[in-house]
């Protein structure tokens, strides 16, 4: 097919389309289909494309998909029998008003101020509340409000006052292995020589940094952020915002845990496959 024949489709078009990642046949699909004057969007329609929201991952560079491949080979032989003896943390915030991503609604061209067809919106999403959390296998440990930032000092706290009677209960046969990511409270000199101190008690299970899919909690933080924005009504102060976190926090079945925990040797399997890239997961 010559240069003057992939012309024909215009170039904003083909970005649109996909149209450079695209084959030689559907390229070619899509030049028979402009000249038989149908529009490039009832082209890429009938070929399966939809215009979708753009799925938020990490930003990885090449050294960090070296390192998920590492961590993933020395946790390829873990069974569901492994994975049980973790324990998940992780700390994310929550907006009161959402002010990232957009709502789409069906309205003709004369309601645009119609209040069924607008969102509210707030400058840099209004208050917000930071949570950490803590869980494990068949076991919802505690939601804890962040009230102020979290710092090296404040996160050993944090362990001492949750984490370490989490770990004593839950994880008596002292198999239990904790998990953090890389933040910068979690690497401080205090959480560093606090993990050391009570290593006999709560062993360190590192997790990859960049590897947010390796981590169970990521999809409970979902399913809260899911259940905020449809509860009515909706929460109106940070306080009411904590409370519905928590009691959602709270009401997920063991089954939900479970089947989590259950996923992650697929899970490293797919990061394997992927190469380091950001997985399904």
């Amino acid at each position: 097919m010559s240069d003057t024949a992939l012309r024909l489709v215009p170039a904003a078009k083909m970005v649109a389309a996909g149209y450079q990642d695209l084959s030689n046949f559907e390229r070619g699909f899509i030049v028979g289909a402009r000249k038989k004057g149908h529009s490039i969007s009832e082209v890429i329609i009938d070929m399966g494309f939809r215009s979708r929201g753009t799925t938020i991952v990490p930003l990885l560079t090449a050294l960090h998909k070296v390192l998920c491949i590492a961590w993933a080979r020395q946790h390829s032989h873990w069974t569901v029998v492994n994975w049980k003896h973790v324990a998940w943390s992780d700390e994310s915030r929550f907006q009161l008003y959402r002010a990232d991503g957009r709502v789409r609604v069906w309205s003709k061209p004369h309601e645009s101020k119609d209040p069924t067809c607008q969102q509210g919106t707030v400058q840099s999403g209004g208050a917000s509340v930071m949570v950490w959390g803590l869980c494990s296998w068949g076991e919802m440990g505690p939601l804890i409000r962040l009230e102020t930032a979290l710092t090296g000092d404040r996160y050993v706290t944090i362990l001492y006052d949750h984490l370490h009677p989490f770990m004593s209960i839950v994880h008596s046969d002292r198999f239990g292995q904790f998990q953090q990511d890389n933040a910068t409270p979690h690497t401080s000199r205090f959480a560093t020589e606090w993990l050391q101190e009570y290593s006999f008690d709560v062993r360190h299970f590192h997790r990859q940094s960049k590897s947010p899919d390796m981590n169970i909690i990521e999809s409970i933080w979902y399913a809260l952020q899911r259940t905020v924005q449809k509860r009515s009504p909706p929460p109106l102060t940070p306080m009411d915002l904590s409370t519905a976190l928590q009691d959602r926090w709270h009401e997920l079945p063991p089954g939900y845990l479970q089947t989590s925990v259950e996923s992650m040797p697929y899970c490293v399997e797919a990061l394997l496959c992927i190469r380091g890239g950001p997985t399904q997961y």
